[in-house]
């Protein structure tokens, strides 16, 4: 028998975007909270939208032609939404060097050599991520990439995408070997003879960037159109994402032609306020309405602009209050009064800031600025836009928790870090751990708080996430250390945290994804996990039965 799937992805890929023509009665599914309904509840979709939900009889008087789909006892769940990730950087990591779960420096270059010639195959430019950030201490240097690629530049991120290692050819086009400086906030690793030794940490990164030649616009269309096939699988319906405009386009260009198939919510970096600030205040003098042309809308959404703030905690450049073990606290990436000029030139022209904050000096240096840029507004009759959120919020100390909940900001976490993390919880900061992913405190207080993955830098499968947030243990593993389980969060907050809580913080989707109600848009996942609804790790290995974005079944393993 054809599958729901099969006769309906090439429509999507074919007019995602178009109202699906079908209607659907989806049965024999079971609700958990937070969106739980009465036991034998169906849904009735119609062109692209929960059309009613009710008795089975019900609706198939109001509909009868409608084509049922027996969900088997699956639970079934508005679609689930990324609120953190890098999309595009995550689409890249598919095609590229993968050095995840390389646990020496000494065994760096046999797995090179076993990708090498899986990559080398005519490329302009190689490109990879996934080293431990602790080889950038241990004397991670060019001079191993060069023997392997002498004459193709070759540019691989750290797994915590704040340190980049480069050979000498993607040096020199980058003009780093020609004495290029580091722009704000960003610095060169040196060598003992002040020569580069490849390393660019954090925003040094932006000299790669514009030498390095982009991949052609068909295949970052083809790319990503595949990557969303691999979204659809994990049960994500929407994803924010923190990366350049120039890959927002792509976006953009495939929800014109109908085959995106996934939302995006795109956050502008701080290196093109003043550009997108332009472009806005250009359409408003025309008398523009500020709607997106024809096929974007309801799948590439204008999100806020991402601001860092500091580091990571594996670079050792998050801003702490305790020092590291080497010494040293890491460092912002901006001053206070540089920040508050950012925030108020976003939010006078209604635009979120996104603050990427890790350490708890740096959270606490965030908070601060917010509480003052929050004043100046009122003085001017306005508010900080209803999005504004810090991203991260790794550590943070109880007394900032307090003054965090007086303002209108959300905290966009990512609980999957933490299982990453516990180890070097430990060994960094044994005493600042007890102010890590402080999740419960936050919701607590008031404080909203939304959940993603920062994929590539984690996995970017949100069962993984809601695990992880409940959890609290090493490794996503049942057996593996916790850590501090009186911050956990219920499997339902967490599942409101990727549901409608997330669904919220994109202010043109509000209202209209997120909850099984009638009027909102058909975005629908069903999951089925084994054992007891409340235990995390069913949800971490829940088969995901059926996706369906728009009213359109674009995943489906219904048994």
């Amino acid at each position: 028998m054809e599958t729901f799937a099969a006769m309906e992805i090439s429509v999507c890929l074919g007019g995602c975007g178009t109202v699906s023509a079908r209607a659907y009665l989806l049965l024999g599914a079971r609700f958990v909270e937070p969106h739980r309904l009465p036991a034998g509840s169906a849904l009735l979709v119609e062109r692209g939208r929960i059309a009613a939900v009710d008795e089975e009889a019900v609706l198939r008087s109001l509909h009868p032609s409608a084509e049922t789909i027996e969900l088997g006892g699956a639970i079934l769940l508005p679609g689930l939404i990324d609120t953190h990730t890098h999309f595009f950087e995550w689409v890249r990591r598919l095609h590229g060097i993968d050095l995840t779960g390389v646990d020496r420096i000494d065994r760096l270059r046999e797995a090179l050599l076993r990708q090498r010639d899986r990559v080398d195959d005519g490329r302009r430019w190689i490109t990879g991520s996934g080293w431990d950030p602790a080889f950038g201490r241990q004397g991670l240097d060019r001079s191993l990439l060069d023997g392997l690629f002498p004459s193709i530049p070759v540019t691989l991120w750290s797994s915590d995408f704040h340190t980049v290692w480069c050979n000498s050819e993607a040096l020199r086009r980058a003009g780093v070997i020609d004495g290029a400086q580091a722009p704000p906030g960003g610095s060169i690793g040196r060598r003992k003879d002040g020569s580069p030794d490849g390393l660019l940490h954090e925003t040094a990164w932006q000299l790669i960037e514009r030498a390095q030649p982009p991949e052609s616009e068909s295949v970052r269309r083809r790319w990503i159109t595949e990557a969303v096939r691999r979204a659809w699988a994990l049960g994500l319906t929407a994803v924010h994402s923190m990366e350049p405009g120039s890959t927002a386009q792509s976006y953009r260009t495939l929800a014109r032609r109908r085959q995106l198939g996934l939302r995006v919510v795109h956050h502008t970096p701080l290196s093109e306020l003043d550009a997108r600030i332009a472009r806005e205040e250009s359409e408003t003098a025309r008398g523009g309405d500020g709607a997106p042309p024809d096929g974007e809308a309801g799948w590439v959404l204008d999100g806020g602009v991402k601001i860092f703030m500091d580091g990571s905690l594996g670079s050792h450049t998050a801003f702490m209050e305790d020092a590291y073990p080497e010494g040293g606290r890491g460092r912002l990436v901006l001053a206070a009064d540089e920040l508050l000029d950012v925030v108020l030139r976003a939010a006078r022209r209604g635009i979120a800031p996104a603050i990427h904050a890790i350490g708890d000096a740096a959270v606490d240096t965030v908070v601060e600025v917010l509480e003052r840029a929050a004043h100046r507004l009122s003085g001017e009759g306005r508010t900080l836009p209803v999005d504004t959120r810090i991203e991260h919020a790794q550590f943070i100390a109880t007394s900032t928790l307090d003054r965090l909940a007086r303002l209108p900001v959300a905290c966009a976490m990512q609980a999957v870090h933490l299982a990453g993390d516990i180890a070097l919880l430990r060994e960094l900061h044994p005493r600042s751990g007890r102010r890590a992913f402080r999740l419960r405190s936050m919701l607590d207080r008031g404080i909203r708080v939304v959940l993603g993955s920062d994929a590539p830098v984690a996995s970017i499968d949100p069962r993984r996430g809601i695990c992880a947030a409940v959890a609290r243990r090493a490794d996503n593993d049942r057996n593996g250390e916790p850590w501090h389980m009186e911050e956990a969060l219920t499997v339902a907050e967490a599942i409101e945290g990727y549901t409608r809580a997330a669904a919220a913080m994109a202010s043109a989707s509000r209202g209209r994804w997120g909850a099984l109600e009638p009027g909102r848009v058909a975005d629908l996942v069903a999951l089925d996990p084994a054992g007891e609804m409340d235990d995390p790790f069913a949800w971490r290995d829940a088969p995901v039965r059926m996706t369906m974005v728009d009213g359109v079944v674009v995943h489906e393993d219904l048994r």
